[in-house]
């Protein structure tokens, strides 16, 4: 049963080496955790804009190498779908001018794999 929703924060702390943050992931089984696809968009992309800036050299091997362990990591956990349920809640709260971020809003509105 999923017990935490993993937001990209968390992933960046974890991925940096933060010892709380590891310390509490490695204690949960695969089946506690789980990532929005939303998150997966927000890390994809992060690792999609280093390669695109020219990056060279070492950089780049290096980026490479860093999108590898993302896709890696994304294969290894539970993910969280965002369908018309989901969107349609994420229109009626950005009406109601919530003032959390859109991505935010989005990760907030995950369902259950089926």
């Amino acid at each position: 049963m999923i017990r935490f929703l993993l937001d990209t924060d968390i992933l960046s702390l974890s991925e940096r080496g933060d010892l709380n943050v590891r310390r509490r992931l490695t204690a949960l089984s695969a089946e506690e955790i789980a990532v929005s696809l939303i998150s997966d968009q927000e890390m994809m992309r992060g690792r999609l804009a280093v390669l695109s800036h020219g990056t060279q050299g070492e950089r780049r091997v290096h980026a490479y190498q860093k999108l590898r362990a993302t896709i890696r990591f994304l294969q290894s956990v539970q993910i969280l779908d965002f369908d018309m349920d989901c969107e349609g809640k994420f229109v009626d709260l950005r009406k109601r001018k919530i003032r959390t971020g859109s991505q935010d809003l989005r990760i907030a509105l995950w369902r259950r794999p089926v």
